[in-house]
């Protein structure tokens, strides 16, 4: 037993421990347990040799061993009870402890190391064959860089150009099987063999002359959805090298990109590439490539001047701005570097001379060089001295035996090692033209000899680019690209890094020198010095150049160059400016790009798990940044919206943000398209909006702004930056305005250069012009506001100006802060947009289509499918293609080109590209248009349906009303003011007689009317023809009547009417004078009316001959005439012929050109007007009811041509009966699988189909129709029994079926069909045939043709139609558009509107809906007054009894209506209008008469209340 002395004065034990307690502690904590047998072991342990036997060994120095003390007291915290992770897995292991649930199940404890490489780059620096320290030292000699940027259409060679100079300057190997892309580094341009994005690099590269440059090179994107980075590359080049592949020409994207460069100021050189597919692919002879290649560079010029007709634009090969090229066997000459060859070879030439001797029409006969051919087989120099060589070298190498090729070789100085002549003839082809051509020097020549220095290009560059002064000293070391200036930096471009996690900026060091650490000012697009938020200080990280797939590291780059620059990116989204934070001027930034389209097509997206939305968020960051085009915004609904250029675009986006940025799933909505509103009247009542406090007012009204004002504001040729002096110049020169309202504009909305105007139209005698000017910036904030989300579907406004008319404004600041004048102004222009007949506009796409001429109708399919139509059709020269051009709405476009390919069988290549806006058809505010659920609108339901979409897909409603900007009692008082006019209109309008004919003044060489007299004049056809029998009969059987027409809405009038069905008809009648074409304009205008419909038929005209109009009793389809004009309904289809004959002076055939692509109007049961003019210049143009349909050039626009080819296809030539042109033959090897059975059918009986419970099996399909009832005059004697027709069983709809019933078909799972083996290339295929080209004996060329036609003596109508009673009515023929004008203002448009009236059909009665007051007063009262009416015509009584309440008001309107009236609408003074006779000048002072009539214009209030009106009660 323990005792006292066993506790210590706190009473723990310290005696001496219990056996049995210690074992069962042992037992308890097996810890302990294991440390008492290690101790044991310890003991156990023999002792070591050299040591005796009991002694302890010696612990190594610095180690101590607790051993583990169980009698210590030991505290529960300090007490182990499991061992620690370290001691478990060892010291050198890295342990995490998380304690429970703090970490989801879906995540690993320890997540996987992400490897993120998204752009390929080399492992190592690769060896050049230039010293990477001489090209940084090159960046301090600013006249010996070029900044160049390579572009062209997609897949015309860029990227295989820049691989040419990659193995210039860079050891690598070509590999024939697989081309290179050295600079397309984006991960998806590798999968896709497309460049998506730009890539710099620089190389140090050396001409001719052995003088070393360095030229920043920037390969570009081809395809047109990536223009965005062609224009960031051009931004800061000095000059383009455009790459033009030779067979297809000029394409959509080399023109937008040259009519950038021109627009920028860029110098432009030009290399035609692919040269070898004229001799590997179309086969043509050297002659014939020249022409080939001539007309390429001659398409490019022509554009150009079309664009500017500076002669210094102008590319030729003998000016040495012209390369050819081809990048796919690397190489490329021009024509002074191939003049070097022959010097090298032969010796004693003067390069310059003989290069100058080697384009254009210049023959060498005898060692002597003339412009004169001599003997036809002479040919021209480049083909002799450099096309028929070449043909040579690729023939030799492509057909000859290795022995042979050796000796060939050997005489051209080509030694190559015997194995290279085992290779396969591609890289030995590549082997054999690099030795030929060696570097290339030429296209180095060209871009030092016709690109400037960014010593001499700086000056135009910062005109064009900076916004900032061009006087001060920092412009002038801009100017002068001065190192030892401040530094100035021009970003355009962000590239992300290899993990995507950061951006490294690219720019032009336009002054200074840039140095790694430096400390500079990073400005914004939204910078300026009034505003200087978009700014921040960051420090210089890293500085490079770039060579693609690696980086050269620098620690300082001088002005002139271009760099990539780290740790600059926070603050930049598109562009930049950097600028050196020492500098103590006013800062300003260079101008945002101004890029060559617009983002149009647009997806809403969201995370698939919506905890990941900051995730997407921060993704969406990084696109901004990384796509300049790139739109993205949050709309009012909360969806997150990305907008882009086309589907590829958008396509790329999404990748790059699922799998670079964000790294989540992202769902994302189907595409639809950005929409823009207009207005296409002014304002009916000018609005006014009063501000919340009551204390100011706010009067304007919309109308549209001119054709063309828009796009100049768009593309900045007028800007706010001009002064008010120049920019009022423009608009008075160009779009005749007054010269106040020209130097009246505020603004340009939405931003600083949006398609609307905002004007101050107040006179200083009403206005205060100072206390105006105090709140002139909260106006044109509203204003901006207001245009960038209208009041259709918030989207932005295009082509409306908006005219302050007055401004009553506080005394007092505080009454007219911006939270007054701001919304207020907003409110006013949508009022003032509403009452403006209020449209929506949609984007275009310009289509461009290049496919075989077997599939031209197919693409015409596809496009009228989609609301697309063709406006040009043309073959591709030199080649079997043929481009088509066309237009089609963009929310149209979404899966054409997969359509187009289908329906061509993937021959066919599309390119779609924003062109322009349109207004679509229809009224988005007509609430009387029905819209059926999933059914497409089409017609005038289009904007309705259109508007009524995107405002739900925006959370918007479905109202859209101006009574939201009007007071209410206005409205209430204006609705019984026009429905009681409605009403008396309605009411006189079935009484109205209807308009008498009156036959007109005008006076012409032939007016016809079809007046008493006709028969006069005209004279029916009675033309013979040999029936079959060999006997005589009347060609023309079918009748003409002179009547009224079947629905007359004149009184009197009458007009010439075919009367037959299935029959010829011909009339004609000959003119008092003929007409001569040689000095005045021919006008031609009928009207057409098709009253029982269209059907195949004809409705034109054919002005004939002089000398032939008398014989009118003989004419025919044989009587010559000069012109047919007019609608023919070809079965199916309808098209506006316009046909001229034409003789060739050559042979005297007389030839019909017909108009290509004509108008196809609707054939409708109403008056259509046709109206054709022709012009001395040689141009038409086609109307249509009044509107022009077509226009165009004699000389352009018709098939065949007027002027014939100089070359035709050889008759003579035939088809060597051993050419093969089968491309694909029937496998010889294959075999038919063995379970393949061809006699499997196509459908088997369904057996597990059953029948049916209702199915009635005993009740026939048909039954006799129980109404149907014997004809009295049916003869059963003569027609036989008469049996009743049958109808559907009628017991048989509303079950399942009558009848027997059969088990269904199905699909055979088994069914293969007929065996055929599959098609393979063909060995022996040598490509498609064409006869050789010879000259054209019938050639001629008639530059005017209008006055070659034949004079015109008479008219006649000859046709063939299945449809009867067509009516031709007021023909004019002779010079003057006016009096056709005129003649169609007395006749077609009053007749139109009235026979659209009288074919209307009857409404029918729908189910009402009550519409609320507060939704539409206007609809309410109207709905209120016309029930009322109704009633009233029935039982006026009753109608008082069940509405009493309408019928007093009614009564009380009705009394103080005049009253209204004249208090509202005021006295006769006009609307305002933007004439200029109907509106008075600014300087014209104002009379009492005028201060009296002040406010006589209707005026209606956009907000608020008004300040007095009297004893009105306001609606609360």
């Amino acid at each position: 037993m323990a005792s006292l002395e066993d506790y210590d004065e706190f009473g723990n034990y310290i005696g001496e421990g219990l056996e049995s307690d210690e074992e069962e502690e042992m037992q308890r904590d097996p810890y302990l347990r294991q440390q008492q047998e290690r101790q044991q072991q310890r003991q156990n342990v023999t002792a070591l040799e050299g040591y005796e036997e009991g002694a302890e060994p010696e612990e190594p120095t610095g180690m101590e061993v607790d051993e583990p003390v169980h009698k210590a007291v030991v505290l529960h915290e300090d007490k182990q009870y499991y061992p620690s992770a370290g001691e478990v897995y060892g010291a050198d292991v890295e342990t995490l402890v998380h304690e429970e649930d703090t970490q989801p199940l879906s995540e690993p404890i320890i997540a996987p190391i992400k490897v993120r490489k998204w752009t390929v780059e080399e492992k190592d620096m690769p060896e050049t064959r230039f010293d990477k320290g001489f090209l940084l030292n090159m960046t301090g000699f600013p006249e010996m860089v070029r900044n160049v940027a390579v572009v062209g259409h997609l897949h015309h060679g860029k990227s295989a150009l820049m691989d040419m100079l990659v193995f210039e300057t860079h050891k690598m190997i070509w590999d024939s099987d697989k081309n290179l892309r050295y600079t397309d580094t984006h991960i998806l341009s590798r999968e896709r063999d497309i460049s998506i994005k730009s890539s710099p690099m620089s190389l140090v590269l050396s001409t001719t002359s052995g003088k070393s440059h360095l030229v920043h090179l920037i390969d570009t994107p081809g395809h047109i959805n990536f223009v965005d980075e062609v224009a960031s590359a051009m931004r800061l080049a000095d000059g383009i090298v455009l790459v033009v592949d030779v067979v297809e020409g000029l394409m959509v994207g080399a023109e937008y990109i040259l009519r950038h460069a021109i627009r920028e100021g860029v110098k432009i050189t030009l290399v035609v590439n692919k040269i070898d597919r004229l001799i590997l692919e179309l086969r043509i002879k050297p002659a014939d490539a020249y022409y080939k290649i001539k007309h390429t560079i001659e398409e490019i010029n022509t554009f150009i001047s079309e664009i500017d007709p500076d002669p210094t634009l102008r590319l030729s090969p003998e000016l040495g701005n012209v390369a050819f090229a081809s990048t796919d066997m690397t190489w490329c000459f021009t024509l002074r570097s191939f003049a070097r060859m022959y010097a090298d070879t032969y010796g004693g030439l003067d390069v310059k001379a003989f290069a100058d001797r080697l384009w254009g029409d210049i023959y060498c006969k005898d060692g002597k060089f003339t412009r004169k051919q001599g003997d036809p087989g002479n040919n021209r120099t480049f083909v002799q001295f450099i096309l028929e060589p070449l043909y040579k070298v690729y023939s030799h190498v492509l057909s000859e035996e290795p022995e042979e090729l050796k000796e060939t070789l050997a005489s051209l100085g080509i030694h190559l090692k015997p194995v290279m002549y085992k290779m396969d003839v591609r890289p030995l082809l590549k082997v054999v033209l690099d030795q030929f051509f060696g570097p290339a020097k030429g296209l180095v020549d060209l871009i030092v000899e016709h690109i400037p220095s960014p010593v001499e290009a700086a000056a135009h560059k910062v005109a064009s680019t900076y916004t900032g002064p061009q006087n001060s000293e920092l412009t002038e070391s801009m100017r002068t690209c001065d190192p030892n200036g401040p530094v100035m930096v021009h970003v355009s471009k962000l590239y992300h890094t290899t993990d995507a996690q950061s951006f490294r900026a690219f720019g032009r060091v336009f002054s200074g020198t840039l140095k790694k650490g430096m400390e500079v000012k990073v400005l914004g697009e939204g910078y300026s010095p009034d505003d200087e938020e978009d700014m921040m200080v960051a420090t210089i990280d890293d500085l490079w150049l770039s060579e693609a797939r690696y980086f050269i590291p620098a620690e300082e780059i001088p002005a002139g160059n271009l760099v990539l620059i780290g740790g600059v990116d926070a603050s930049i989204t598109k562009t930049a400016t950097l600028a050196a934070r020492d500098i103590e001027d006013d800062l300003y930034i260079f101008r945002p790009i101004k890029h060559m389209t617009i983002s149009v097509l647009k997806i809403a997206i969201e995370p698939i798990q919506p905890s990941e939305l900051p995730k997407m968020l921060s993704g969406l960051r990084s696109i901004n940044k990384s796509y300049p085009l790139v739109l993205t915004k949050v709309e009012e609904s909360g969806e997150h919206v990305v907008i882009g250029t086309g589907e590829l675009y958008l396509d790329c986006v999404m990748h790059d943000l699922r799998k670079l940025f964000a790294e989540i799933e992202i769902k994302v909505s189907d595409p639809v398209t950005r929409f823009s509103e207009t207005v296409l009247e002014t304002s009916a009542l000018k609005c006014y909006a009063d501000t919340p406090n009551k204390k100011n007012r706010i009067t304007m009204i919309a109308e549209p702004l001119e054709r063309g004002i828009a796009e100049d504001i768009e593309s900045g040729r007028v800007n706010m930056r001009m002064s008010a002096k120049e920019r009022g110049k423009i608009f008075e020169e160009k779009y005749q305005w007054d010269l106040l309202a020209s130097r009246s504009i505020w603004a340009f909305g939405p931003e600083d250069n949006g398609p609307n105007i905002l004007l101050d139209d107040t006179l200083p005698s009403q206005v205060d012009k100072k206390l105006l000017g105090t709140v002139k910036e909260h106006i044109k904030q509203g204003f901006q506001w207001g245009t960038r989300e209208g009041p259709l579907c918030d989207e932005p406004m295009r082509g409306v100006k908006f005219r302050i008319l007055d401004a009553s404004l506080a005394q007092e600041p505080i009454f007219r802060g911006g939270g007054q004048i701001v919304p207020t102004t907003r409110r006013v222009c949508y009022s003032s947009f509403l009452m403006a007949t209020p449209r929506l506009m949609e984007p275009i796409f310009y289509v461009e289509v290049q496919a075989p001429a077997d599939c031209i109708s197919a693409v015409y399919t596809v496009l009228a499918r989609r609301r697309g139509h063709v406006t040009q059709d043309i073959p591709k020269a030199g080649s079997p293609l043929y481009t088509v051009k066309a237009l089609i709405p963009v929310i149209d476009a979404n899966g054409f080109e997969t359509d187009l390919r289908t329906a061509t069988q993937g021959q066919a290549f599309c390119l779609q590209v924003f062109d322009h806006w349109s207004v679509v058809p229809g009224d988005p505010m007509d609430t009387s248009i029905k819209l059926r659920p999933l059914e497409p609108a089409s017609g005038q339901a289009l904007a309705r349906d259109l508007v009524l979409k995107t405002r739900r897909r925006k959370g918007l409603g479905d109202q859209i009303a101006v009574s939201k900007y009007l007071d209410d009692e206005f409205v209430v008082t204006l609705s019984v003011i026009v429905l009681a006019a409605t009403s008396a209109l309605a009411q006189g309008d079935e009484a109205a007689p209807k308009p008498t004919f009156t036959p007109t003044k005008i006076k012409a060489p032939f007016v016809e009317q079809f007046t008493a007299d006709w028969s006069e004049r005209w004279t029916r056809s009675e033309a013979t023809k040999k029936s079959a029998n060999g006997e005589e009969t009347f060609s023309y059987v079918g009748e003409w009547e002179v009547e009224e027409p079947s629905v007359s809405v004149i009184e009197g009038e009458k007009g010439l009417v075919a009367k037959s069905k299935a029959a010829h008809h011909a009339v004609s009648a000959p003119f008092a004078t003929p007409i001569n074409f040689s000095e005045e304009t021919l006008v031609v205008q009928y009207e057409v009316k098709y009253q029982k419909g269209g059907n195949c038929g004809g409705g034109y005209l054919k002005l004939l001959e002089d000398g032939f109009q008398t014989s009118g009793k003989e004419f025919s389809d044989t009587t010559p005439w000069v012109v047919m004009f007019g609608p023919d309904l070809t079965c199916p289809g309808t098209k506006v012929h316009f046909i001229f004959r034409h003789t060739n002076p050559v042979t005297g055939d007389t030839e019909e050109k017909h108009l290509k692509f004509a108008p196809r109007p609707t054939i409708e049961k109403l008056t259509n007007l046709y109206t054709l003019i022709v012009y001395t210049n040689n141009t038409y143009d086609v109307w249509v009811n009044g509107e022009s349909s077509k226009t165009g050039s004699l000389l352009e626009d018709f098939e065949p041509p007027v002027n014939p080819s100089k070359e035709i296809d050889d008759p003579e030539d035939k088809k060597p009966a051993d050419w093969v042109d089968d491309a694909k033959i029937p496998d010889s090897e294959a075999t038919k699988p063995e379970d393949w059975d061809e006699d499997a059918p196509y459908e088997i009986p369904d057996e597990d189909a059953t029948k049916p419970e209702d199915w009635l099996d005993d009740e026939p399909k048909s039954i006799p129709d129980p109404d149907a009832a014997k004809p009295e005059e049916w003869d059963d004697d003569e027609d036989g029994e008469w049996i009743a027709p049958t109808i559907p069983n009628p017991k048989c709809a509303e079950i399942s079926g009558c009848g027997e019933w059969k088990r269904p078909y199905k699909a055979n799972p088994d069914f293969k069909g007929k065996w055929y083996a599959p098609m393979i290339d063909n060995p022996a295929y040598k490509g498609p045939w064409a006869p050789r080209k010879i000259s054209n004996p019938a050639y001629f060329e008639d530059n005017t043709p209008f006055k070659s036609l034949r004079k015109i003596g008479g008219v006649g109508i000859e046709l063939w139609t299945m449809t009867e009673d067509i009516m031709f009515n007021n023909l004019y023929i002779g010079h003057s558009v006016e009096d056709a004008i005129k003649l169609a203002n007395e006749t077609f448009s009053i007749k139109r509107p009235l026979e659209v009236i009288a074919n209307k059909p009857a409404d029918i009665e729908e189910e009402e809906v009550e519409v609320a007051f507060k939704e539409d007063p206007i609809g309410f009262v109207r709905q209120k007054v016309l029930n009322f009416v109704d009633a009233a015509k029935v039982n006026p009584i009753e109608a008082f009894k069940s509405q009493p309440g309408t019928g007093i008001f009614l009564i009380g309107a009705l009394f103080g209506i005049l009253g209204a009236f004249l208090s509202v609408i005021g006295g006769s003074k006009p609307h305002v209008t933007t004439s200029k006779k109907s509106h008075p000048k600014k300087t014209d002072e104002a009379t009492p008469d005028d201060k009296a009539k002040k406010e006589s214009t209707p005026v209606a209030p956009a907000g608020g209340e008004k300040k007095d009106d009297g004893n009105v009660k306001k609606r609360k």
